[in-house]
């Protein structure tokens, strides 16, 4: 952003007396010019403010019981984890043994089909 002050005379030219008056002399021109609240408006605020300060407490309780159910949804998470750990290392385990199952039956047939080879060799 251009400063424009030094084209129209320098920052003092705008800013005549605000560094020369007396900080503690005060200007008494200005008065307040809204009436005061009425009764009912009074108690109008105050009911909201109260009504504020429940919305508050409200607030508080419900973020103490979320910062809870987080802790105990972190907690559970922890225990998936370890339940889907076991899972994965048993479906290893069962993998190799049915590996082994198919391997074990395999030879099995094998052997029998050897046996039944040699027997129809010996019969012939």
């Amino acid at each position: 952003m251009r400063d424009y002050s030094s084209m129209l005379g320098g920052s003092e030219r705008w800013n005549t007396g605000s560094r020369k008056k007396d900080p503690q002399l005060k200007c008494n021109f200005f008065e307040w010019a809204e009436p005061q609240y009425t009764e009912r408006a009074r108690e109008v605020i105050e009911d909201l403010k109260l009504k504020l300060s429940y919305k508050c407490d409200e607030i508080l309780s419900l973020s103490d019981d979320l910062s809870i159910a987080d802790k105990e949804n972190m907690l559970l998470k922890e225990q998936l984890s370890v339940a889907e750990r076991k899972n994965k290392e048993t479906m290893e385990v069962l993998s190799k043994e049915t590996e082994l199952g198919k391997r074990k039956k395999l030879s099995n047939l094998f052997a029998m089909a050897c046996f039944v080879i040699w027997f129809l060799y010996i019969c012939n």
